[in-house]
């Protein structure tokens, strides 16, 4: 069995911080290579805002700026990559 990984939205532990323009459009993407598959999805404030490897915000606006959550789970662990997002 492999154990989920979220490829690097983050750096040796730290957040990955991403700063863009209201009005633009956002596409996040979180890989996981595991066997057995893993369940990915995404989160913002608590709240799953996709169940998709790919995250996809047309017209950013400030209430879109957060922390946003990557999970890969299958039944032997999950996993969780961070990602910051302001919008200016």
């Amino acid at each position: 069995h492999w154990i989920p990984s979220t490829r690097q939205i983050q750096k040796a532990g730290t957040p990955y911080s991403l700063v863009k323009k209201s009005g633009l459009d956002l596409s996040l993407v979180c890989y996981s290579d595991s066997i057995p598959e893993a369940t990915v999805y995404w989160t913002l404030k608590n709240e799953i805002v996709s169940y998709s490897t790919t995250l996809d915000i047309a017209n950013l606006t400030k209430s879109d700026a957060g922390r946003y959550y990557c999970y890969a789970a299958n039944s032997y662990d999950t996993k969780i990559s961070e990602m910051r997002l302001r919008i200016h």
